[in-house]
């Protein structure tokens, strides 16, 4: 029999841990999970978090906080290697268009630029306190109606030049 506690992963998101390599971020059903041991146990810590599919990732080097795209907003995480995480929901510019994808630009002096893809290409520096669009597929008439931004990449020299795919 199954225990009524156990914790599922699902099939969108893994992240290995870039310090830690048997510290793996897992999407799972009611959220996100960790797993301290390569996978072999996971750990729900979804605090602050209800139920939401996963589509993109990306966790600091000090495995102190991350960013999550999922179908319901931005989430990002804070105090994920201690008892006392939180999780903190952003809607770009008041936006609730299906969010895609994610790439995070660090900067030497620890600096985050985030980027986030959905029907438009939206950049913040701040943490999320405020939402630049960069790009809007609606001034581009040639792109099929509902295109969206499915990828991103960003210049490892400046954190400036972005390269997007449009789905």
């Amino acid at each position: 029999s199954d225990p009524a506690n156990r914790i599922y992963p699902d099939s969108n998101v893994t992240a290995v841990d870039p310090v830690d390599p048997t510290m793996v971020y897992i999407s799972i059903r009611s959220g996100i999970g960790v797993s301290f041991d390569n996978g072999k146990t996971l750990y729900d810590i979804n605090n602050g978090m209800t139920a939401l599919n996963v589509t993109d990732s990306v966790m600091t080097f000090s495995t102190a906080s991350g960013w999550l795209v999922t179908d319901s907003g931005i989430r990002r995480g804070t105090g994920l290697s201690s008892d006392s995480h939180l999780w903190l929901t952003y809607f770009p510019n008041s936006m609730l268009s299906k969010y895609n994808s994610l790439a995070v630009f660090r900067n030497s002096s620890g600096k985050e630029t985030v980027f986030i893809g959905a029907d438009k290409l939206y950049r913040t520096d701040d943490n999320g306190a405020t939402w630049d669009v960069i790009f809007d597929i609606s001034d581009y008439p040639a792109l099929q109606p509902g295109s969206y931004v499915s990828g991103i990449g960003i210049s490892p020299i400046d954190g400036k030049t972005a390269i997007i795919g449009i789905n």
